[in-house]
């Protein structure tokens, strides 16, 4: 299971990802 801490961080890099219009 992830932490929430470890959660936050995948949703941040996703939506980060999302913006900058780069696949994941």
């Amino acid at each position: 299971m992830l932490t929430r801490k470890q959660h936050e961080l995948l949703m941040f890099i996703h939506e980060r990802l999302k913006e900058s219009g780069i696949p994941p």
